[in-house]
């Protein structure tokens, strides 16, 4: 169930003032290399984190990935050793799911080294926009859409009740770079799995940083506590 105005009024207030960025450690190209055992920089880390705490931030916007969970036992562990380095800092992250930005067709193991001077150059869609398709023209294999509905629930079951965690954007910028109303799908089953488990944080996705009409009333209905992202200053 949707949390009512006065919950997220109250939850609101009893946060300090919110000072953060989105994360991601510097020798790491996207969230799969940084959370995959084998390329998990546990010491970057903890030296960039001690980096944000000097600054005054008490929250990072962190992003996971669908595939990280089929390797869940070792996920765990090293996310684990994440929280906990957060939380030595007094900083609580906000957990970023589902994301439709920048580029498709992720797989685990070794990722692209960086192209110099673009943008995200190995940043990967989760679960991509192959899938997003698939489930948008009713084709996806079943056994794929429960293996993306357990990630869903699976990270929300697991670290429901965690304070160190401050809240869920369950999937970030939905219909962008190209991909648009095909998205409305997925994000609408991400809803359904995501209110199923419930957990004691806040769930939201963006409205500003959304594409499409169906997909913003969706995300502006569901979400426990409304978040946007800007990019355009005033005209």
């Amino acid at each position: 169930m949707k949390w009512s105005k006065e919950k997220a009024k109250y939850w609101y207030e009893e946060q300090p003032w919110l000072v953060g960025c989105n994360f991601l450690p510097s020798s790491a190209i996207n969230q799969l290399e940084m959370f995959q055992k084998d390329t998990f920089d546990e010491e970057t880390i903890e030296k960039e984190l001690d980096w944000a705490k000097q600054l005054g931030f008490n929250s990072l916007r962190v992003y996971l990935h669908d595939l990280l969970w089929s390797e869940k036992d070792k996920f765990k562990k090293v996310f684990e050793k994440f929280l906990d380095i957060c939380e030595k800092r007094n900083i609580r992250p906000i957990i970023v799911l589902f994301d439709d930005c920048h580029r498709p067709y992720p797989k685990l193991g070794k990722q692209p080294l960086p192209v110099k001077g673009v943008h995200n150059s190995g940043w990967k869609q989760s679960p991509g926009m192959e899938l997003v398709n698939q489930v948008d023209e009713e084709k996806i294999d079943v056994k794929e859409l429960n293996r993306l509905k357990e990630f869903i629930q699976g990270v929300l079951k697991e670290y429901s009740k965690d304070e160190r965690i401050l809240m869920w954007d369950i999937y970030n910028e939905p219909g962008q770079f190209g991909i648009g109303d095909k998205t409305l799908k997925l994000l609408q089953y991400t809803w359904e799995w995501a209110y199923e488990v419930r957990p004691t944080q806040p769930l939201t996705a963006c409205l500003d940083g959304a594409i499409g009409d169906e997909i913003l009333k969706l995300n502006g209905e569901n979400s426990d506590v409304i978040t946007f992202h800007t990019y355009d200053a005033e005209k």
